[in-house]
């Protein structure tokens, strides 16, 4: 089977076997494959898997697709067995077959193998959203001057 694996770049050990015949990539929450890069574009590109070779082609996104020293923009490319493309400093590797040393270090790591990128981004908004919850709390209980206390009524 196919996959899809970064191997540079902030989304760095991200792997993703290429059951289905087309994604969406980006940063959006809704896209197949979700990176967090912020050169990517929310809907970067579109990957089609089609007869052992990968096009990946732009959604005419603001920086493009990089392929063998080249930008693309708003057009495609065919990738072959091991060849790569980057978004901003991601780097992704096409391989038709997945390597023993891969398939250990997910073994190794299989709780946050199993977690996917989506979740993780989602995990991450969720923890950043109650420390956020909890801080304006602790702001809420702090007396100090409040220019509209004077307005309020006193019992």
């Amino acid at each position: 089977m196919a996959w899809l694996i970064c191997t540079r770049g902030s989304d760095k050990g991200l792997q993703c076997e290429l059951t289905k015949e087309s994604y969406t990539m980006g940063r959006a929450p809704d896209c197949d494959l979700q990176i967090v890069d912020q050169r990517a574009s929310r809907y970067h590109c579109k990957l089609v898997h089609y007869h052992n070779r990968l096009y990946v082609e732009d959604l005419d996104s603001t920086n493009g697709i990089k392929y063998k020293g080249k930008r693309y923009r708003a057009k495609g490319v065919k990738l072959k067995d091991k060849e790569s493309f980057a978004i901003g400093a991601d780097v992704f590797e096409f391989v038709m077959s997945h390597d023993a040393y891969l398939e250990a270090t997910g073994e190794v790591v299989s709780g946050f193998g199993k977690k996917s990128q989506k979740a993780i981004v989602e995990q991450t908004f969720t923890d950043a959203l109650t420390l956020e919850k909890e801080r304006l709390k602790r702001q809420k209980g702090k007396k100090g001057f409040n220019l509209f206390s004077f307005f309020k009524k006193k019992e």
